[in-house]
């Protein structure tokens, strides 16, 4: 495994705290745009407990 898996990894298990600011975590990074910070935000991917109890199967 190399060091940007490992800093990808630190940036998404940061982001997955509802109350982790993208902005943030791009200072943290040093990227210059938000838009390759966001690659890891995984966030809004997510499907809720209430959002999967709504599936009717």
């Amino acid at each position: 495994m190399c060091n940007h898996s490992f800093r990808g990894t630190g940036i998404t298990a940061y982001l997955s705290n509802p109350e982790a600011k993208l902005e943030h975590a791009q200072i943290m990074t040093g990227h210059a745009d938000p838009k390759i910070t966001r690659i890891y935000d995984r966030r809004s991917k997510r499907m809720s407990l209430d959002e999967m109890d709504e599936i009717v199967i």
